[in-house]
Formats: C-alpha cells, structure tokens, sequence
C-alpha cells in the first residue's frame, strides 16, 4: 500500500493554504498594504508592495469555483502576491512544482520568485529562483495554467531560527502602471508533475 501511494501521490498534495482564495477572515478587500499592515485579503496571502491593490472577487474560470484573487498593481507596475509555506524545512532537498491559473486585460511577463527565510536569528534568506520573465500571459483576458518545478536546496548546516518559512511567489514585476492579474487554484506540491488542483473542504481550510 505504502508503494502504490507513492506512486500516484495519494493524501494531502498541497503544500498551499486557501489555494482557492475561499478565506477571508479579515475582509475581501479591496485593500492596499502600507509598510507595517497586512491588508484585507484571502487569509495566508501576503500582498508585499506598497500601493498595490488586492481583493477577492467572484470567480469566473469555473462553476465549481466561488472565488478568486484580483491584484491590481502599483503605479509602477508592481504587484507580487505570495505565501509563506511555514518551515523552512519545507521541501528541502526536493523537487517543489508550483501550479497555477491565471489571467490579465494585459499580456506580458510574471515574475516568479521562491526563497527560503530561515526566521528571527536564523542564517541569510536563500535566493532559489528570483526572474521577472520566468512566466508570460500570452492573450489578455484569458485564463492561463502556469506550472513550474524548482529543485529546493537542502537546508543542512544552516541556522533555523523562529518563524521560518519557504516563500512563493508571483506576479506583476514592473512597467504596466496599475496592471491587472487574476489568480485560482494555486498549488504546491513535491515532485516533478502538476496535478489537478486539490479541492479541500472549508472546515479544513479554515
């Protein structure tokens, strides 16, 4: 049993919480961060430039799905969303393949930035892929699947402090003053293949 549950990747994928952006506990927003607060928007989502807007609107990718995030970004283009994965022993020394559906009025690039923070008094953060080009919306207003699979150094020999976490992350990196994303169903997941994204009741969420 152990073996056939290896190999088809059975339980728990989604290393993501609120992937489906269903919670929102301090509000839908639309709000904008300042450099001290956390603004109103799907719970575990950080919205981390100054300016930029975010808002859970309805979703209109798929029936079966009742929200989705809105990140309107800065006068300078930028607006990155992200999650910490809480422990930077998170995938460490594994393949972590990050999927997800997106769309603009826009086309053009998506950074795409993954690092590991190693918390209060722990070793330096760790760069693992930081590229402003890494992800392209071909066709404005059309829904996107992106997926990307990055090997997660090991954290051997490195000082782990309080709080520490693996950080994802995506969106607008710069240019198109106050561009537009839509984001649904963004996932986590060791290994090398994206699998369809795992629906996870409320109550678990929560």
């Amino acid at each position: 049993p152990q073996e056939q549950f290896n190999l088809i990747g059975a339980g728990r994928r989604n290393l993501i919480i609120n992937g489906a952006f269903e919670v929102f506990q301090r509000g839908v927003g639309p709000a904008s961060p300042s450099s001290s607060n956390r603004p109103s928007t799907a719970d575990r989502w950080n919205i981390p430039n100054t300016s930029e807007v975010s808002e859970v609107v309805a979703n209109d990718r798929a029936s079966h799905l009742t929200k989705m995030l809105k990140v309107t970004a800065n006068s300078s283009g930028y607006g990155q969303v992200a999650q910490w994965i809480e422990n930077v022993r998170t995938a460490a020394g594994q393949s972590l393949t990050v999927s997800f559906w997106a769309k603009s009025p826009n086309a053009g690039p998506l950074r795409f930035h993954i690092y590991q923070n190693f918390g209060s008094g722990g070793s330096s953060n760790v760069s693992i892929i930081d590229d402003s080009n890494y992800f392209t919306i071909n066709q404005p207003n059309t829904w996107q699947r992106f997926e990307a699979t990055v090997e997660i150094p090991s954290v051997s020999g490195k000082t782990i402090g309080a709080s520490s976490y693996l950080a994802v992350q995506t969106g607008a990196p710069s240019s198109i003053a106050n561009r537009v994303v839509y984001y649904s169903e963004f996932q986590a997941e060791l290994g090398k293949v994206a699998t369809p994204f795992e629906h996870r009741s409320y109550g678990e969420e929560l």
